[in-house]
């Protein structure tokens, strides 16, 4: 028997899919970020193999493919910031629609996200996981 969970309407939550070269980088843009509370979230998903044109070239590389989660509201600073840090001159940053979403990850978001908020987010054992 499947349980129902609470959900809720996920225009709220905000993923945002963001490639970056292979390597730490996406680490230090992603503690910033959070550290900032731009996003309650960053996963690093897996090392992709990306072909396209650049500069009149077709270049082909490894990248590494991060989803950020955040909120409507942080969005617009999101984007900026993410922009600001990046290190491609044109940085792939594409915002996916939310239908819906479980009412418990949604309320975790929002208050991550929040300028003032206190950090909930631990290993279990008080400890901040590191990236």
């Amino acid at each position: 028997m499947a349980v129902a969970l609470p959900v809720a309407n996920g225009s709220e939550l905000v993923i945002v899919l963001c490639t970056f070269p292979s390597g730490s980088e996406w680490g230090e843009v992603a503690h910033t970020l959070l550290h900032e509370r731009l996003c309650a979230c960053v996963n690093q998903v897996r090392e992709v193999a990306s072909i396209y044109h650049w500069q009149g070239e077709v270049v082909s590389n490894r990248e590494v493919v991060c989803m950020f989660k955040s909120t409507a509201e942080r969005y617009p600073e999101l984007v900026a910031r993410l922009t600001e840090l990046h290190p491609y001159d044109v940085p792939e940053i594409v915002r996916l629609s939310v239908d819906s979403v479980n009412q418990a990850y949604l309320d975790w978001v929002v208050a991550e996200c929040s300028p003032d908020a206190e950090s909930s987010r631990t290993d279990g054992n008080g400890q901040i996981d590191e990236i």
